[in-house]
């Protein structure tokens, strides 16, 4: 995660996530927090949190294995320290509160932290059974994961139904989605599908932010794994006059709860003037910058390689950082990139030799546009790129398309602020951004995964026209709204909520439940049976396995005003260079 907004929290329109701990705020109230004469319910807030910032750096889900951060970060120590303070808080609270009961359970399931919680997965089924008997919403879905690993779907399906009952964002969405495929023994039932799956992600938090994602592609016809026409919708929610605009809706709440794919399709959005957003730019950069990933550097790239007029600077020095932080994340479209930049001189001198090597490892990885390149710079006379070439492509691929996204944005008379911050002064906030998060060119450093600077309110949300569910402000179950209404207060007090109620764990919509070791099987139950598909499976076109993809995620990527593929498109991950 990168840190928030150029454009600053004073612009209103500018994005909006919801706070994040970090290891300053942690580690400043750990003193205070670890004492015995510290409330109970402030200590599991503080733990909590810690383990949403380890969640960050290394897996949680079941079978995970021992901490090993995803990425470098000055943090990773720091972070490890603070998740084992909240270990060995959450043993000795697990066994009087259900929720530290739920949180130890995590541990124990991942195996995580085996120094402080041994990796134990019958122990953890217990400790999840404990918690969810006691009243803690969240772990009637792992019990139904674990026996849906196992083939029970009816007590697979008694667990989800107690835990949406209860508001479980996870157990709604696993439900709905059971009911969209006829999974669980559930018939196939659309209407009862899309009730379930709006529940969810109305029931969004931080730990469970994909439903809002899903239900948002769903109203926009993006959804992919499934066809769902758009009469089912009209008729499960007869007051659905406007639903992009519930979409709009539904990704910005899941972008503000940090969901990468969500973040990243707000960039394309604005970027693109998909209905019903505006063309903004500055607001495309926001969204891709907080995005963070490999295809959102080489958006960022895009953008500063021509800038756009009178709204946002060319920087051909950015356009290559960014690309480069996208490169050597492995992307083909960005090695093609830094290949083409080397061998025009963006951001840098002309490069022959260094265009070549950046050729060669996108054409190994089947990039039909760095092959041809290859080929013209290995010729007895090399065929070199000019400048004015390259002027002549950003103008026909990159202007071009961004005066369609506005022209369609002005026929739509949307008034949307087009300039936040001026050009030139957001431009300056961005690079400074850069350099302070570890991306000086062409040395690359992965930045500290912590989030700041967010906006101090958000922005209210209309009523709903989805009757009967009600409004579309997150909330806890307590009533307490997800938006970070205590920002200016001290954290880990008992009118803080935290982090607010937190389902599930850190990963993508993808099976919470991993099939559990051969030794384990819920108590009294029968053998495995083949493994079926668990909680946000089937969302995921394309089969079984984690997504690595934005496709997989159910987004493809915009194509630009036409809709055609461009010749540098790479066609695994979908993302354009030009």
């Amino acid at each position: 995660m990168r840190s928030a907004s150029p454009m600053g929290s004073e612009d209103p329109t500018a994005p909006f996530v919801v706070p994040m701990p970090t290891t300053y705020s942690l580690e400043a109230a750990r003193a205070n927090v670890i004492q015995p004469s510290t409330p109970p319910e402030i200590q599991i807030t503080w733990c909590r949190d810690a383990l949403l910032l380890l969640g960050q750096h290394a897996s949680l889900e079941p079978d995970a294995g021992p901490y090993n951060s995803k990425k470098p970060s000055a943090d990773a120590d720091a972070v490890l320290a603070l998740a084992a303070t909240a270990a060995t808080l959450l043993t000795s609270l697990s066994t009087t509160d259900p929720e530290a009961a739920y949180w130890h359970a995590i541990l124990s399931a991942s195996g995580v932290l085996p120094s402080v919680v041994p990796h134990d997965r019958p122990a953890a089924f217990r400790d999840f059974e404990t918690s969810a008997k006691a009243g803690f919403k969240d772990a009637w879905f792992k019990l139904g994961a674990d026996y849906e690993a196992f083939g029970d779907n009816a007590y697979a399906v008694d667990c989800f139904k107690k835990g949406a009952a209860l508001g479980a964002a996870s157990c709604s969405y696993r439900l709905g989605m059971a009911h969209l495929f006829g999974e669980l023994d559930l018939p196939q039932d659309m209407s009862a599908a899309l009730g379930l799956l709006y529940e969810a992600a109305l029931a969004v938090t931080l730990w469970t932010p994909y439903p809002a994602y899903q239900f948002a592609l769903i109203l926009l016809g993006e959804f992919t794994a499934t066809s769902i026409p758009p009469h089912a919708i009209q008729y499960t929610f007869p007051n659905l006059t406007a639903p992009t605009l519930e979409a709009k809706a539904m990704l910005e709440r899941a972008a503000s709860l940090h969901y990468v794919p969500a973040q990243y399709k707000l960039g394309s959005a604005y970027e693109v003037a998909q209905d019903p957003w505006p063309y903004d730019p500055q607001l495309s950069v926001e969204w891709y910058r907080l995005a963070g990933t490999r295809e959102a550097d080489l958006a960022l790239s895009r953008w500063f390689l021509c800038g756009a007029e009178d709204v946002l600077e060319k920087d051909e020095v950015l356009a290559l950082r960014f690309a480069h932080s996208s490169a050597a994340a492995g992307l083909p479209d960005a090695e093609f990139a830094m290949g083409y930049y080397a061998e025009i001189g963006v951001g840098q001198e002309k490069n022959l030799a260094q265009a070549s090597e950046w050729y060669q490892k996108a054409a190994v990885k089947g990039h039909a546009e760095a092959q041809q390149r290859l080929q013209a710079l290995k010729l007895p006379e090399p065929n070199v790129l000019s400048r004015s070439e390259h002027e002549t492509l950003t103008n026909d691929r990159l202007v071009r398309r961004r005066t369609h996204a506005r022209d369609k944005s002005d026929a739509r008379s949307q008034t949307y602020p087009l300039v936040h911050q001026d050009p030139h002064a957001f431009a300056e906030n961005v690079r400074k951004q850069t350099i302070s998060e570890g991306m000086p060119y062409p040395e690359l450093s992965i930045a500290p995964m912590v989030v700041s600077s967010i906006a101090e309110e958000e922005s209210a949300s209309p009523p709903s026209p989805l009757s009967p569910v009600g409004p579309m402000t997150p909330t806890s179950s307590d009533g307490h709204m997800l938006a970070p209404q205590f920002a200016g207060r001290t954290r880990y007090s008992l009118v803080d909520p935290g982090c607010g109620e937190m389902a599930g764990t850190d990963s993508p919509p993808r099976s919470r439940s991993s099939s559990p070791t051969q030794s384990f099987r819920p108590p009294g139950r029968r053998s495995p049976t083949n493994r079926v598909v668990s909680a946000e499976d089937r969302p995921v076109p394309g089969g079984g396995g984690k997504q690595t993809t934005f496709a997989d995620m159910g987004f493809g990527a915009n194509r630009g005003a036409e809709g055609k593929k461009s010749k540098t498109q790479d066609k695994g991950d979908g993302c354009v260079v030009m």
